[in-house]
């Protein structure tokens, strides 16, 4: 279940756009300076995160070129396993 009530936007909104890039971003801070520290994403907690970024993902009507379902999957596999590092 989304956070953002995906229904007030279009689904080219700029906006949706830019959130998502933001939870992206979030992501790479995570996993990098952030030290895996939840309180520093956008959505409290990996669970809730990727799930926003899933649901925005796959309302958007043409998927952004910087972010694919794949590597949201991957950002999944390694957020949400403690041990788990991305490989840059």
């Amino acid at each position: 279940m989304a956070i953002t009530l995906l229904s007030n936007y279009p689904k080219n909104s700029e906006y949706l756009y830019m959130l998502l890039d933001r939870l992206r971003s979030d992501c790479d801070y995570f996993l990098g300076y952030g030290n895996r520290i939840e309180k520093y994403l956008w959505g409290l907690n990996t669970a809730d995160h990727i799930a926003e970024m899933e649901e925005i993902y796959n309302y958007l009507d043409e998927s952004p070129e910087w972010l694919t379902a794949e590597e949201i999957a991957e950002y999944k596999k390694i957020m949400c396993c403690k041990h788990a590092r991305r490989i840059i």
